[in-house]
């Protein structure tokens, strides 16, 4: 699949009432890196790291090097990332 995100736009993810925007600050052919740029619940999270491997997706925040969640490509896309223009 085609990388369906470019330079400078802004998606959000969901979780329960949290949500967070990040804005893309590079993308390759099968990934992005974003920065975030707001929050709701007040935890900061710096810059996340998005990849695709076998069809999971995982997220690393930088700050941590701890934490990574993996999402199924289908939940990745229907649920997490939205372009959204604030």
């Amino acid at each position: 699949m085609q990388n369906p995100f470019a330079v400078g736009d802004t998606v959000v993810t969901t979780w329960g009432w949290t949500v967070t925007a990040f804005q893309i600050v590079k993308t390759t052919a099968k990934t992005v890196t974003i920065q975030q740029i707001r929050v709701n619940n007040g935890k900061p999270v710096r810059d996340a790291f998005i990849t695709d491997k076998q069809e999971r997706h995982s997220i690393k925040l930088d700050h941590s090097g701890k934490i990574a969640v993996n999402w199924h490509y289908q939940y990745l896309y229907k649920y997490i990332f939205y372009k959204y223009i604030f």
